[in-house]
């Protein structure tokens, strides 16, 4: 089943009330065909915020990511689990981006196992609370994780994030996967 993400649905309803200002033609919209005209201006819109996005780099989105979700323990708790992860399969803050072929597959196993699934359920969630419009790719190598990538965060924010605690917030005793953070073993700080 076809599935409209939150962007799509706003740009069809904008784009069926008349509102296509901000990417209409300048001399308007073409005469003809609703549906034709609908999806050239979803088009449109996928084509702006692909743009917005290439151009935007990544350490700057991350950055906009933690001051959206400072206040969202869940949020940071499955952060925390994803960097654990990575942490687990040689990619932490510190490390330097040339991996061994055995890193590789263990990031490729922890990919198809673990990482693509945490991945997958912070993006959903973030779009269900209206934080993020889409989802986010996570790269099938680990020179190529994305926008959580721990070498997107500042050492202060990693840090904090690996204590369980975010400028004042605790989200260590969160349970996720069945046992809280304070039972775990602890990523190093940077």
């Amino acid at each position: 089943m076809f599935r409209l993400s939150r962007i799509h649905k706003l740009a069809l309803r904008n784009f069926h009330s008349g509102k296509i200002s901000l990417l209409q033609k300048k001399n308007g919209p073409a005469k003809g065909n609703f549906l034709i005209n609908a999806i050239n201006y979803v088009k449109d819109v996928d084509d702006r915020m692909a743009k917005i996005e290439t151009e935007t780099p990544q350490k700057e989105m991350a950055a906009q990511l933690v001051s959206l979700i400072e206040k969202l323990p869940e949020l940071l708790a499955l952060l925390l689990l994803f960097h654990y992860e990575l942490y687990k399969v040689g990619v932490s803050h510190s490390v330097e981006r040339e991996f061994l072929p055995s890193q590789i597959r263990s990031y490729r196993w922890a990919y198809l196992w673990k990482l693509s699934k945490i991945h997958d359920v912070f993006w959903e969630l973030c779009n269900y609370l209206d934080i993020a419009q889409h989802p986010h790719p996570l790269g099938f190598l680990p020179t190529n994780i994305g926008i959580l990538d721990p070498a997107n965060f500042t050492t202060d924010q990693y840090n904090m994030l690996q204590r369980g605690e975010f400028n004042g917030l605790s989200f260590k005793d969160i349970m996720i996967l069945g046992s809280p953070w304070s039972s775990r073993e602890h990523v190093p700080s940077v």
